[in-house]
């Protein structure tokens, strides 16, 4: 069965250890209580630490709390006061502050809360994003939402970043952040269809954009605003940097972001919304910023060619028979 973490002979799936799973589902637990788990620099990052205790008898505990960056290095820590906390009941034992004032680039954090020395201990990613960011746009990149405007570019040999609007894209899906639920056998009628991301966190177009090849927190704002592509049609070799993964049933090679030679031109489709509200949007500013800086750089030199008809297909527009110079 597709939920659940042990087979029908109790044996692992695979994809979570004994240990792993102690930490969050145990006789005694920390948790941790967040607002929130995406921030940006100027603000400081708070959470609330409880003991969860259903251990048979009362204990007393010490929290020891850790953030650490991505690289494992430790940015604050402290201890908490020492509390008792009854059988039964999840207890408070204190509070997490820390300023990010001096986090300068886009990371994921992780704070890490242990009890005393008993090897209890639980952990949580959290992301901190530049408040601000370079807007402008160099002349070596032109930014599109229009298909037949990045026709015209790619004809000429320009770099083209293009963001179509949902209703140019040819497809029947939807982005959603929550996943299928069971199936579209069982459940034909559901809406959301797809089960996260899978992508090559080493791609350059990601340098500038803190992930893991699986979708975490901080995609949420990225899925909501997204409508995948069906990309059936185009050559083998074109592999999406950001492959949505499409139910089982229908399993579809679906993409947020792909990257081909068109033309004398170079071109990155995205079917994320990197356009509106972006003052207010810290995750899609960043994803934004990661592709154009890419697409500024000696790296960005897609191997795949794919033909202007095919792209046609994939977002219907007029072919312009007369491209500008």
């Amino acid at each position: 069965a597709p939920v659940g973490v042990l087979d029908p002979f109790w044996q692992p799936k695979g994809y979570i250890t004994a240990t792993e799973y102690s930490r969050f589902c145990g006789p005694v637990v920390p948790l941790a209580r967040m607002k929130k788990l995406v921030f940006t620099n100027d603000e400081t990052f708070m959470a609330d630490i409880d003991a969860c205790n259903y251990s048979g008898g009362e204990n007393r505990m010490t929290a020891n709390w850790i953030i650490r960056n991505s690289a494992g290095e430790v940015l604050a820590s402290d201890q908490l006061l020492t509390k008792a906390v009854p059988n039964g009941s999840v207890t408070n034992l204190g509070k997490v502050q820390f300023p990010l004032k001096k986090i300068a680039s886009a990371e994921m954090l992780n704070l890490e809360v242990t009890f005393g020395d008993s090897g209890i201990a639980n952990d949580w990613d959290f992301w901190v994003f530049p408040k601000s960011l370079e807007t402008e746009i160099s002349k070596h990149v032109f930014l599109t939402q229009s298909p037949k405007e990045a026709l015209e570019k790619l004809q000429s040999g320009s770099n083209v970043l293009l963001m179509p609007k949902p209703d140019t894209i040819k497809s029947n899906t939807r982005g959603s952040f929550k996943p299928i639920f069971w199936n579209r056998v069982t459940f034909p009628s559901q809406a959301d269809h797809t089960l996260g991301i899978l992508c090559d966190p080493q791609h350059a177009a990601l340098k500038q954009f803190p992930t893991e090849s699986h979708t975490n927190w901080q995609w949420y704002d990225l899925l909501q605003n997204c409508k995948p592509m069906v990309l059936d049609d185009l050559p083998q070799q074109i592999t999406p940097i950001v492959r949505m993964i499409d139910d089982w049933f229908v399993c579809r090679k679906l993409g947020l972001v792909f990257e081909a030679s068109v033309k004398q031109g170079k071109l990155i489709v995205c079917s994320i919304d990197l356009m509106k509200d972006l003052e207010t949007r810290p995750v899609a500013r960043q994803f934004r910023y990661s592709l154009l800086k890419y697409m500024q750089s000696n790296a960005f030199a897609p191997k795949a060619e794919l033909d202007a008809e095919l792209l046609k297909k994939l977002l219907p527009v007029k072919l312009p028979t007369n491209p500008k110079k």
